[in-house]
């Protein structure tokens, strides 16, 4: 698929996700030139679109996502991570959502709370990242979902 189709497919309304999603590991260059260029409007889109794609070299376009200067960016990366059916990079993703946890974006920690508990990713990094929240957190809310979370994990 060209460069000028996906972008055709990302830019509409209502993105085809399913003909998107018939993208291939050879796509994953240019899903990573749209995050670095797409803007908030394209960037989340191609990140989603990644996440459909089964290879493990989706893991740089989820670090670009997350290390993105746009809290739009950062929470789609979130959410693409907790929509991901398999984690194939299990080390990798664990620091990106461990780093997700950290963002001075409350929207971001927020999305990063939300995917960890849709997803069977257990690690030391993300364990605590939870604790750290559910103790000093600035917004109650935070820290109370934090800490519910932390409970489930260590059961």
């Amino acid at each position: 698929m060209s460069k000028e189709r996906l972008v055709e497919l990302l830019s509409s309304d209502e993105p085809d996700y399913l003909e998107a999603a018939k993208a291939s590991e050879g796509q994953i260059p240019t899903l990573i030139d749209i995050v670095k260029t797409g803007g908030e409007s394209l960037a989340p889109r191609a990140i989603y679109m990644a996440g459909l794609i089964e290879s493990e070299n989706i893991t740089e376009v989820l670090q670009l996502g997350a290390s993105s200067p746009s809290p739009v960016v950062r929470i789609a990366t979130a959410a693409t991570i907790g929509n991901m059916d398999r984690l194939q990079s299990g080390d990798k993703i664990a620091k990106l959502i461990g780093t997700l946890l950290k963002d001075s974006d409350v929207g971001v920690r927020k999305m990063a709370l939300f995917s960890i508990s849709d997803i069977d990713l257990r690690t030391d990094t993300i364990r605590s990242g939870i604790e750290h929240l559910a103790q000093h957190d600035e917004l109650d809310e935070m820290r109370r979902f934090a800490s519910e979370l932390s409970d489930k994990i260590i059961k």
